[in-house]
Parts: structure tokens; sequence; C-alpha cells
């Protein structure tokens, strides 16, 4: 992916390629993390998120979530799925002229199908934050696995 606006400089990566297996518990778990030191992406920034996921095929939902702010933060992208052996994913978030104005695009990609997030957020970013990959289980003994991901800041 590349920066949609001119001018963009990278100032923070994140690039994941060792995986994170979550097993063996239920509640909403952190694979990733890129923290983003107070107004690291500026008032026009915009961050890039790329994932690939493996996970138990069976009936039961595994959870993905990417999220704005940390574990509690805002959900940018969540995709719930069963009966996949796994699915990718790819985001883009943009300030939009402020530091705590966002607008979002997102896709999850599996066999079967594409799934689209669009949003908006008030999120502060001249304040220190972070984007989160989550995982949630619905049965602890599936797995739902990161097998990589990139996470890309950059300012203008």
């Amino acid at each position: 992916m590349n920066p949609n606006i001119p001018g963009l400089q990278i100032v923070e990566q994140l690039i994941q390629a060792a995986s994170v297996a979550l097993t063996g518990g239920v509640a909403e778990t952190v694979l990733a993390t890129l923290p983003l030191p107070a107004g690291l992406i500026g008032p026009n920034g915009e961050i890039e998120i790329e994932y690939d996921m493996t996970e138990t095929n069976n009936a039961n939902n595994k959870t993905v979530t990417v999220r704005l702010g940390g574990l509690t933060g805002t959900a940018l992208l969540t995709h719930t799925a069963n009966t996949l052996a796994g699915r990718a994913g790819r985001m883009c978030m943009r300030q939009r002229n402020a530091n705590n104005s966002q607008q979002w695009n997102g896709t999850t990609f599996t066999a079967a199908a594409i799934a689209l997030s669009r949003g908006t957020g008030a999120v502060n970013l001249s304040a220190d934050s972070s984007i989160v990959i989550t995982g949630t289980l619905a049965n602890a003994g599936d797995t739902l696995t990161l097998e990589s991901c990139k996470i890309r800041a950059y300012k203008q």
C-alpha cells in the first residue's frame, strides 16, 4: 500500500513476521501493537494496516479487531467468522485536518467473501495512543493466529 496523500513520510512502523497464537481463553487479546506517541502523524497523517490470520476451521466464531486507542479503543475494523482456515485484511485510517478527527476504510478477505468496513472517529491523537490488532475466540479450545502484520504511520 502507498500513502494516499502526496508528501506523506513514514514516521513509524511495525512489521511482525513471527506468528502470535491465541488459544486457551475467550477474552479479547492483543496480538500486535504499534505505539503512537502524541502528535506522531499530525493532523493530516494516515495509518495503513495489513494482516494475515490462520485459524481453527470449525463452526465456532473467531473475531479479529483493529482498534485505535488500545484494547478498549475505537474499533476500526471487526470481522467475525467461522468455518474458515484463514483471512487477511487491509485498511487505511486518515486524519481529517485535525488531531481528533479520523476516517477509515477497511477490507477483510476470505476464500469465500470480502467484508468492507468504513467509519469515522474522534480519537485525540495529540495524546499518546496506539493501534492494536486483537483476537477473540468463542471457544477456548480453538486457535486464532496472527501470521504476520504491517502497520505503518505516515505524517505530512
